[in-house]
């Protein structure tokens, strides 16, 4: 299986890291932007990744949230988001997760979640299909979009066009589906997209960290993945939409017009 060295490769870096940190609350929560925080273990389990995938593999490039976020996709380059999720952890939450991605010449081929509190695991490599704690995923059998459920992100507090199309979206989209969540965390979105947990989601940020590891994870497991508009989807869109089935897509697409 290709890329399957690479994937045996990270699982053991963040089961290491989970031995390290454990579930342990942060002692120290930073204000990195107005509306969002870091943690000193955020910090450190970037600052981890980084240093076990450079003794590893030296010529690869990484992209990472906190260290190397306008860092190039170019080559081979690791996608590293060290704690997806930060306020749900930072306040004791348990939907976060740690989560990984290798990207050949902008292409994604392998991917990695692990949902820390919830001692899930997810992986995908391309062509190869979706696993969760080492079971490939199959998702269940069509639900009715009147028993659907789905999730969407975080809103938005520098993009207000965004945040009003994501109200927009709300508005039309509630009446028609059973619930809509929010989790807080783009790895808890995706995974449970994946798994047939909830039937799609709705992300609207280009954060390439939040984004890539379980959009792999998505489309390995037969979900529909495009951007909000129902076009292929590219790392410039502002969003991207998950749905289980063609007529749950459809209509979420449909919202966003």
């Amino acid at each position: 299986m290709k890329y399957a060295e690479e994937l045996s490769f990270i699982k053991k870096t963040i089961e290491g890291i989970i031995k390290k940190y454990g579930n342990q609350r942060p002692d120290s929560v930073q204000q990195k932007t107005e509306f969002d925080l870091v943690t000193e273990i955020d910090l450190s389990i970037e600052q981890d990744i980084i240093r076990a995938i450079t003794e590893e593999y030296p010529s690869d490039n990484f992209v990472s949230e906190e260290f190397n976020s306008q860092n190039s996709l170019a080559g081979r380059c690791w996608i590293i988001d060290p704690i997806d999720g930060t306020c749900n952890f930072s306040n004791g939450i348990p939907l976060y997760g740690i989560q990984c991605a290798l990207a050949v010449d902008e292409v994604i081929v392998m991917s990695y979640i692990y949902l820390n509190h919830l001692n899930e695991e997810y992986y995908a490599i391309l062509g190869e299909g979706a696993y969760m704690n080492g079971k490939r995923i199959e998702l269940p059998q069509d639900r009715p979009i009147n028993h659907a459920i789905m999730s969407i992100g975080d809103f938005s507090h520098s993009n207000q066009a965004l945040a009003k199309l994501q109200y927009g979206f709300l508005e039309k989209m509630y009446p028609r589906v059973a619930k809509i969540r929010m989790f807080g965390a783009a790895c808890i979105d995706f995974s449970y997209a994946a798994c047939g947990k909830t039937d799609g989601c709705v992300i609207l940020t280009n954060n390439i960290w939040d984004i890539a590891p379980g959009i792999l994870l998505c489309k390995e497991s037969g979900c529909i993945v495009t951007n909000i508009k129902g076009g292929e989807h590219h790392f410039s869109d502002n969003g991207v939409l998950v749905a289980s089935t063609k007529g749950l897509h459809r209509l979420m697409v449909e919202s966003f017009i």
